[in-house]
């Protein structure tokens, strides 16, 4: 099996990158995971992720941006994958 490839890096020495790291842990993990990661990567003073919601009936996609300065995340919904993946590579 290849290993994950590093995409995104925290400094987990400052609290607000340590406090997202441990919100995105949450959401991805455990009996009922809020979103599938698909993509991650870093820009600034966020983090951008194409994510899967988990808890939808019908598959449904969205672009995450988590503040890494603030405990604060946006989001903005896609009807396909294909819409939310041509968003995410076209920045």
């Amino acid at each position: 099996m290849k290993s994950p490839r590093i995409t995104a890096t925290l400094d987990l020495s400052v609290d607000s990158e340590r406090t997202v790291c441990e919100t995105l842990l949450r959401a991805h993990s455990g009996k009922r995971p809020t979103w599938k990661m698909l993509h991650i990567r870093r820009e600034g003073s966020e983090l951008v992720e194409l994510a899967c919601w988990n808890r939808s009936r019908t598959p449904s996609f969205t672009i995450l941006r988590w503040s890494l300065e603030a405990v604060r995340v946006c989001w903005q919904d896609y009807d396909t994958r294909a819409d939310a993946e041509r968003e995410f590579f076209s920045n």
